[in-house]
């Protein structure tokens, strides 16, 4: 039945031809449409917002033609242009069609922080931008267009928010057993009391120890920080630290959970976290940390954030944060 109406169409159309001017024609087949269908958040990293803006382009025609372009601008307050996009020539709209493709297009935090600058209450929750742009398409396979092109504008409007992620890390600690703990183990794991007592007490002194020296020894250390978490710009917003990975070069520690709540709702705050190192699985790394010559540990977050007043903006939008702790600022307690 769909091949039959196809048929019946192109008759129609090539009858058209010799029939009608191309005004006709255009009021009978009408003109390829283009629509921007949407504008949605694709992710969120430490230097911006990137957006993937997707569109669509119709064939009402029997036979296919070909995009010479698209060009789009991402446009503040109709005239302060923020990016500029081209792509997609030689995309093939097929008869009686449609093609779809998206852009990628980024907007950093310092763009959206400038823009709302002196404009705190009309700007507090989100910036309103426009995506607008045309398409090109070549119509020189159509015969009644033979040579021709046909521009097609698209738009859309959407909201980013006022937002600008900042992170640091304050306070790294190597927490230390107790002297009677760390004698303790040190014995259970086979050391006579007199050279348990020896170790322990260089172990807390912080002399340096031989790399074998807690082989085989069952002994938990503390590692703990603090992940100062901050929003510098004016929007509402909701941080979720969902998981905390810490590992050494290639080699991963430990994967560890804050020790006191996860989230940050104001505009600043402090998130504590506490991990466990065991001398039976990271022996090596944690007599490298006692003696300061272990590479550096990095600590990558991985975390969530909402903003509950821009609606365009779905939840639980991830965003990572990778540091590198310098081991000489990690103290022992």
């Amino acid at each position: 039945m769909k091949s039959r109406f196809k048929l019946f169409v192109l008759c129609l159309f090539f009858g058209i031809l010799f029939t009608s001017c191309l005004s006709d024609v255009a009021d009978l087949l009408g003109k390829p449409t283009v629509k921007l269908t949407s504008v949605s958040l694709e992710s969120l990293d430490m230097e911006g917002f990137t957006f993937n803006a997707g569109y669509s382009i119709s064939n009402p025609y029997p036979v296919s033609f070909s995009v010479a372009g698209v060009n789009a601008d991402v446009i503040y307050d109709n005239d302060t242009k923020l990016t500029s996009l081209s792509g997609s020539e030689g995309v093939t709209v097929l008869g009686m069609d449609t093609a779809k493709n998206t852009f990628s297009f980024k907007i950093p935090y310092k763009t959206i922080l400038s823009i709302a600058s002196g404009k705190s209450d009309e700007l507090k929750e989100s910036v309103p931008l426009s995506f607008k742009g045309n398409a090109k398409l070549d119509l020189s396979s159509v015969s009644f267009f033979e040579g021709e092109t046909l521009t097609l504008p698209f738009s859309k409007s959407f909201n980013v928010p006022v937002f600008k992620p900042s992170f640091s890390i304050s306070a790294p600690t190597l927490q230390m057993p107790t002297l009677a703990d760390l004698k303790d183990s040190l014995v259970s794991g086979g050391l006579s009391a007199v050279k348990a007592a020896a170790l322990a007490s260089s172990i807390i002194a912080g002399k340096k120890i031989a790399s074998d020296a807690l082989d085989g020894i069952d002994l938990d250390m503390k590692f703990n920080f603090n992940l100062n978490v901050k929003n510098e710009g004016s929007c509402s917003w909701n941080y979720i630290l969902d998981n905390c990975k810490i590992s050494s070069g290639e080699n991963r520690l430990v994967s560890v959970s804050p020790s006191e709540g996860n989230i940050v709702s104001s505009k600043s705050g402090t998130i504590p976290v506490s991990c466990n190192l065991n001398t039976l699985q990271s022996g090596k790394y944690i007599v490298e940390l006692l003696n300061k010559t272990a590479k550096n540990p990095v600590v990558t977050i991985d975390s969530v954030l909402n903003f509950p007043e821009v609606s365009d903006f779905l939840s639980n939008i991830p965003l990572d944060y990778t540091k590198e702790i310098s081991i000489s600022s990690i103290s022992k307690k």
